[in-house]
């Protein structure tokens, strides 16, 4: 898979034995013409917008390669909108991380994984990971110390995870998986088409296939398939399905959502790859049948569907004790829910999902504590045993904790406090 501009960049700094911090403020900075020593456009590196431009002009002068466009989306900003596109924080599948590491391969995050649509590995059919599963932390998509695989914060390896963990995202596997596994799958052959050079994004090819589906949707005589039950199916505007009314761009989820329903790949969607008179657009009937196999319900039953599917998830994270409870605003998200709307529909189930979260998120406090009430005092003697001061930040990198964490430092002064060991702290 394609890597991402901003893996490039930390593994760039880790061959070269220093961190993001330095490599940006000394190297990267100086030759774009920025003097701070650091940049608000690291974060939007994988963009498209004139940042990213100036960020791999910059690096191609100092790095003297020329394809390294193709490691951001800006060959796609002719034809995609860049709202909603790229993710503001970093997503992993932790199976990929652990086989690149067990087969010698340099570690890196491919760009796949910054699609915001993308929430699921295409090889692996996983759930990708969002949060650091020692610490919590959610991760920049470039931050000063930043390393490819590991948690900028405690340097937790995210390749060894249980498979239990991994699954950090709630879905509905009924249609929910089939979709996101096509969304993951289509979107990394269409970035390797590109990249490899057999296509390019092509601007209006989605909208000449969506004109050519409306005008046969138009033809129909069944008056309950009408362009308006069609743009709920799609969520779409209804007068976005008018070809005069249509941009220039296209949301990434809109047209893969609209893709899945046709059964057109992305890179047929949206590249030059091929022509839209030689793809084979499906009738009437066919799209009929596709979008109710896809969850796409035609009509307005479709909000009465999304209503039950969120009732039938709620149930389901409640049903088994022994899995970990997805938080309510993970639950509500995933079925276009805000977590109000959720508490004034099922309020019952609200109460029961909320009290389970919490009550799971206070045992793994404890069990933290426990560990860290035990852990402390044998790191604070060892070190001592070794000759060497056992400072805060000291004992905190040896449990793999941050060195501001209070739990660490209250347990760390009891014990200097015990053995009688002045602190210089």
């Amino acid at each position: 898979m394609v890597e991402s501009l901003t893996s490039y960049i930390m593994r760039l700094a880790e061959a070269h034995d220093v961190n993001v911090y330095h490599l940006a403020a000394r190297v990267i900075l100086p030759a774009i013409g920025v003097h701070d020593k650091w940049w608000a456009g690291f974060q939007t590196a994988n963009g498209f917008g004139r940042m990213s431009r100036r960020l791999v002009t910059g690096l191609e002068h100092l790095t003297l390669r020329r394809d390294l466009v193709w490691l951001t989306t800006l060959p796609w900003g002719t034809v995609l909108s860049a709202r909603g596109l790229l993710r503001s924080g970093r997503a992993w599948c932790p199976a990929c991380l652990e086989e690149q590491r067990l087969k010698g391969q340099s570690v890196h995050e491919p760009l796949l994984w910054a699609f915001d649509v993308v929430t699921m590995c295409p090889r692996h059919n996983r759930m990708l990971c969002l949060q650091c599963p020692k610490c919590g932390r959610r991760q920049l998509s470039l931050r000063l110390n930043s390393q490819p695989g590991r948690c900028y914060r405690c340097r937790q390896w995210f390749g060894d995870l249980p498979p239990a963990t991994a699954a950090l995202e709630f879905i509905d596997e009924s249609h929910d998986e089939k979709r996101q596994r096509w969304r993951s799958k289509t979107l990394g052959d269409a970035l390797a088409a590109v990249t490899g050079g057999r296509s390019r994004p092509q601007p209006g090819k989605f909208q000449s296939i969506l004109g050519v589906f409306c005008n046969r949707f138009r033809e129909c005589q069944d008056p309950r398939e009408s362009l308006s039950a069609l743009s709920r199916a799609f969520g779409l505007p209804y007068h976005a399905l008018h070809r005069r009314h249509l941009s220039r761009v296209v949301s990434l989820r809109t047209a893969l959502d609209v893709g899945y329903a046709l059964g057109i790949s992305a890179t047929d969607l949206l590249n030059d790859a091929s022509c839209t008179q030689d793809l084979n657009i499906p009738t009437t009937s066919a799209v009929r049948s596709l979008c109710e196999e896809s969850g796409l319900r035609l009509g307005s039953l479709s909000q009465h569907h999304q209503a039950l599917r969120l009732r039938h998830a709620m149930e389901s994270a409640l049903a088994d004790p022994s899995m970990p409870c997805p938080s309510l605003t993970k639950i509500a998200a995933s079925y276009g829910y805000s977590r109000v709307g959720v508490s004034r529909k099922y309020p019952k189930l609200t109460r029961a999902l909320v009290k389970r979260h919490r009550d799971q998120q206070y045992r793994a406090y404890e069990r933290k504590v426990q560990h860290i009430r035990t852990s402390v005092p044998e790191a604070v003697r060892a070190l001592t045993a070794s000759g060497v001061y056992p400072s805060r930040n000291r004992v905190a990198g040896k449990l793999g904790y941050p060195h501001t964490d209070k739990t660490v430092a209250r347990y760390w002064r009891e014990t200097l406090k015990q053995l009688g060991v002045k602190s210089r702290q």
